[in-house]
């Protein structure tokens, strides 16, 4: 029993450190999506969308994949969680969830505040799957987006969320663990905590 607590300790202490590494060397603004990342998602997301499109679904970006659609026209560089939202009626997104989790070759993982998460083998690139009532929609170019897609990203974001000020930091590699306050001052003038209500903003005096 001894040597479990200390092997737990030791396992335990590594992957603080680990982490702590990461988030002090994270640097604010760069991208953390490469090519091969990008398919992964593209692949993931196509998947989602046939599965709801075939149960009478639509699927919508969602938090901070929709701030990515406005603000970046994609995802948002240095976010590396993407979510989607499957709108329609209960038995559509029931039958949308089921059908997923039959899809061969993926990986589901828990999500905090969602349905799951779908991954391909690995548990990052991966995405999160909520799921709606259906909703009024407007294309923004090519992208079907909620019609209050400006009312959500003010209530989560603030009304200044066209601002590279005003975005989600948040890790999904790293056991999707929250990038404290105090190691978001000291690693960059001006961001924003990713909080658990989408709406946590820590204003930095440059």
């Amino acid at each position: 029993m001894i040597l479990l607590f200390i092997v737990f300790i030791v396992v335990y202490i590594v992957s603080v450190i680990v982490t702590d590494h990461y988030i002090w060397n994270y640097t604010p603004w760069a991208s953390v999506w490469d090519a091969s990342s990008r398919e992964t998602v593209q692949l993931l997301w196509n998947d989602i969308t046939e599965t709801a499109t075939a149960n009478g679904a639509t699927v919508l970006p969602w938090k901070a994949t929709l701030l990515g659609t406005v603000r970046h026209d994609g995802l948002v560089p240095w976010c590396d969680s993407v979510d989607l939202l499957v709108q329609g009626t209960r038995e559509q997104c029931t039958a949308t969830l089921v059908d997923l989790k039959l899809l061969p070759q993926r990986l589901l993982l828990p999500a905090r505040d969602a349905c799951f998460r779908i991954a391909d083998s690995q548990s990052w690139p991966s995405i999160t799957v909520h799921t709606a009532d259906p909703v009024h929609t407007v294309l923004l170019g090519d992208m079907l987006v909620p019609h209050n897609y400006h009312s959500l990203l003010t209530l989560w974001y603030g009304s200044d969320y066209m601002s590279s000020c005003r975005s989600s930091k948040w890790t999904e590699k790293l056991s999707k663990r929250y990038i404290h306050c105090s190691t978001v001052q000291k690693s960059d003038p001006c961001i924003t905590a990713y909080g658990h209500h989408f709406q946590y903003f820590v204003p930095i005096n440059k």
